[in-house]
């Protein structure tokens, strides 16, 4: 299942990615966090899930803008810690999955 993967930066160009919704759990998250935002009944409800999937999303990037939340909702700087958190670990574990270390090598 490709998709176009759209990431919108801060002046809201976007930078595209063809990648592959089933096997790219990071990819997965963003898409769930956009669904449950869809669901969301309230404006911290909706405002929290852009958080986490912006955390999500500047993981991917390398970027780092928990600065825009400290000052704000205690909730909002949790959910965006938490997406930019479990993004950094779902990648570190698929780069294992990729690349597992062998064990000793004897010369």
């Amino acid at each position: 299942a490709q998709f176009i993967y759209n990431v919108a930066g801060p002046d809201l160009s976007t930078k595209e990615d063809a990648m592959d919704a089933t096997s790219n759990p990071v990819t997965f998250r963003i898409v769930w966090c956009r669904r449950q935002r869809a669901k969301a009944r309230t404006d911290l409800e909706i405002d929290a899930w852009r958080a986490e999937e912006e955390g999500l999303r500047d993981a991917v990037l390398r970027r780092d803008h928990v600065h825009k939340y400290r000052g704000r909702s205690p909730v909002l700087f949790e959910r965006y810690v938490l997406g930019f958190q479990d993004a950094k670990a779902l990648m570190r574990a698929a780069q294992v999955t990729r690349f597992p270390q062998s064990g000793s090598h004897r010369t």
